[in-house]
């Protein structure tokens, strides 16, 4: 369980570094959607989808950030709306292209994890 928190509160911070840029959010949704596109091999009917998808997501992050309240709600709540993204992904990727962006989510989470380890340690 703590290691859940930890690994939300991680998500909380490198999502704020993504906004921390000067960028909007259709910038940053064009951003993600193109490294979507790029890594899942997207058809061109599925990026204006998926770009509709992350632009949801981003703008509501953007809210949640901007929002009162603790970081650990912030994250809880950050969590959420990532997970409302996967569930309107999964509508729009193939089978194979939403299993590969589960693989690589997991992959992108195990190295937050490990830089968080050598932090810990180093620091």
């Amino acid at each position: 369980m703590k290691m859940k928190i930890v690994l939300t509160v991680m998500l909380f911070v490198s999502m704020n570094a993504l906004y921390a840029q000067d960028k909007s959010n259709e910038e940053r949704a064009k951003m993600l959607t193109e490294n979507m596109k790029k890594n899942l091999s997207l058809a061109d009917d599925q990026y204006e989808k998926v770009y509709t998808i992350n632009l949801v997501f981003v703008t509501k992050a953007s809210q949640i950030r901007n929002s009162g309240g603790g970081r650990l709600g912030k994250a809880r709540k950050l969590k959420s709306a990532d997970g409302d993204r996967d569930k309107m992904l999964k509508g729009v990727l193939t089978e194979e292209q939403y299993k590969k962006f589960k693989e690589q989510k997991a992959a992108n989470r195990e190295e937050m994890k490990k830089r968080y380890e050598q932090r810990k340690e180093n620091g």
